[in-house]
């Protein structure tokens, strides 16, 4: 526990509370982190200004890559935005909670095309959300916006 606290405070990532136990405090538990402090440490990551080795950063980076065209989740991969301006990679995750009737969705990620590359992070908060629908508001601006 002392260690996953002390990782957490190390990356200043949302409110550093493990408290609510060691393997859950991130699923639902005691660990808060709003979307100012998602794309903060999103940042962080993808600047290399993380403190931990360029090996874990990389591994980190690796496993967040997505499908052409999709997002891939624990429900199963997903359209987004396809198709994508060739050379395009989309690294993202995405997350999910639920309490009573009120729902938060989110997901947070990388795009890189050429040398360009941009952060996006896409939360909602509100009563009975579908599961994607923080994935199709971020496709959506994405695709406005010529990202992807």
């Amino acid at each position: 526990m002392n260690r996953e606290r002390d990782y957490l405070r190390k990356f200043e990532y949302g409110n550093q509370d493990p408290s609510s136990g060691l393997t859950t405090f991130w699923l639902g538990g005691s660990l808060r982190i709003s979307p100012d402090e998602q794309l903060l440490f999103l940042s962080k990551l993808y600047q290399d200004t993380l403190p931990v080795s360029a090996r874990a950063k990389e591994i980190v980076r690796t496993i967040l890559v997505q499908p052409a065209g999709k997002i891939v989740n624990a429900s199963g991969e997903h359209d987004f935005g396809a198709p994508w301006p060739a050379g395009t990679a989309v690294s993202a995750k995405t997350g999910s909670e639920s309490e009573g009737d009120r729902s938060t969705r989110w997901i947070v990620g990388h795009v890189r095309r050429g040398t360009r590359s941009w952060l996006f992070v896409s939360s909602l908060t509100g009563k009975d959300l579908p599961l994607l629908a923080a994935v199709e508001l971020a496709a959506k601006g994405l695709k406005r916006e010529g990202v992807i």
